[in-house]
């Protein structure tokens, strides 16, 4: 095509040019050349870095465009491993800065990648700190698979997505990010309705399902609520209160069958300190016509051996949750308060965030990009929570955006 006139053009080569003999990589190199006498001096450098982690976002596309149509860019650049990026030689003007994973390497954002709200650049020029998320929703398929004889289980996240059976009656076992579907018919498939369409999926699995029993909640929640919740990855049909029992052979035990899929068992003795819950083989009988194992659990109700957190914090709102959090799961959740205790914190390190919950459904939401419209606010706390055993920690936070 031809060039336009007084114009700095960056011919971009990314890594793709190597030394013969060594194959030594000649790392984002870029030829700059003006179709004018000069050449336009504006630079905008950066960071990428998701929204909920603040994690850097490696490889992703940054580019400059003239309107709000993104279907070329006028600039580009991608960031780094650290998630930097810096793009130079920028002709004096208005643009909107855009960026996302681009994956497939098609210069164009598609539905699951990660993804910045598009924004005019004013000013053009400095340091922009872009925040990416993943949108919820949209056109992607769900994935369905039928995990044993008698389950199916869909990849969804409730808040966006509704699934009705066609063909079968059963179970449904619900968790953040799945739905479980347990059937009591036998047919060669079934059909479900789900975002509006139709589909169906083959029944093929005919291996039995295997019995998962866990402790559903922590100790702080066992101790406020005075009782221990075991969830089952299978239906329950019924239990024997005479096959729950304490090792210490205490106070006796009457569990009760809150749902399909959860077991309350009570506690009244106040000075516990370690127990073990045990349940004999067959205390647990299942809608899949199976039975339990023998199972115990072991809970540790003494507080020295766990941490505390005493956290004050201002420019605070009453919709805000707290999370605790490591490299693999969220450790405690509260409804944020101007004073907040957090007993039983079992002890190591942490990281800790605070997002304004809008629409009360006790989970961060990101943007849409379509209405560009930036998700949920949230803060992380620059230091690493450090838990030890009988000790407490003082955190102060400030909540200014």
């Amino acid at each position: 095509c031809s060039l336009d006139t007084n114009i700095t053009y960056t011919i971009n080569f990314g890594n793709s040019i190597c030394d013969l003999n060594e194959g030594n990589v000649l790392e984002n190199f870029t030829y700059v050349f003006s179709t004018g006498k000069v050449l336009d001096s504006i630079n905008i450098n950066g960071s990428a870095k998701h929204s909920y982690s603040y994690e850097s976002i490696g490889g992703a596309m940054i580019g400059l465009y003239k309107s709000f149509d993104f279907s070329r860019p006028y600039y580009y650049t991608y960031t780094n491993a650290e998630g930097d990026f810096s793009i130079e030689n920028i002709k004096d003007g208005e643009y909107v800065i855009f960026g996302f994973s681009d994956n497939n390497q098609n210069l164009n954002y598609d539905h699951g990648e990660a993804v910045t709200i598009p924004e005019k650049l004013n000013p053009l020029e400095g340091n922009k700190n872009l925040k990416f998320f993943y949108e919820e929703g949209g056109s992607k398929k769900i994935s369905v698979s039928n995990t044993s004889r008698n389950s199916l289980l869909f990849e969804n996240k409730l808040s966006s997505d509704s699934i009705l059976i066609l063909n079968s009656s059963g179970f449904w076992n619900h968790d953040n990010g799945s739905s479980e579907f347990w059937f009591n018919t036998s047919p060669e498939l079934i059909e479900y309705l789900i975002n509006g369409v139709t589909d169906s999926i083959q029944l093929y699995n005919k291996l039995a399902p295997k019995i998962s029993l866990n402790v559903a909640n922590n100790i702080e929640d066992i101790i406020k609520d005075k009782s221990v919740l075991i969830k089952s990855n299978n239906p329950i049909k019924e239990c024997n209160s005479n096959s729950f029992y304490w090792s210490s052979g205490g106070q006796a035990i009457e569990p009760k069958i809150i749902d399909y899929f959860t077991i309350e068992v009570p506690i009244e003795d106040k000075n516990l300190k370690e127990e073990k819950l045990i349940i004999y083989p067959g205390g647990i009988s299942f809608e899949t016509d199976l039975k339990n194992d023998s199972t115990s659990f072991l809970l540790d109700f003494d507080p020295v051996n766990y941490g505390t957190l005493n956290i004050k914090c201002i420019n605070f709102k009453n919709n805000m949750i707290l999370e605790i959090y490591d490299d693999t799961d969220i450790i405690k959740k509260h409804k944020l308060n101007q004073e907040l205790i957090i007993k039983y914190i079992n002890p190591g390190n942490y990281k800790l965030r605070v997002f304004e919950d809008l629409n009360n459904d006790y989970h961060w939401n990101p943007g849409v990009v379509e209405k560009r419209e930036s998700g949920e606010f949230v803060y992380i706390y620059s230091d690493v929570l450090k838990i030890k055993p009988n000790w407490e920690l003082d955190v102060h936070l400030d909540l200014e955006k």
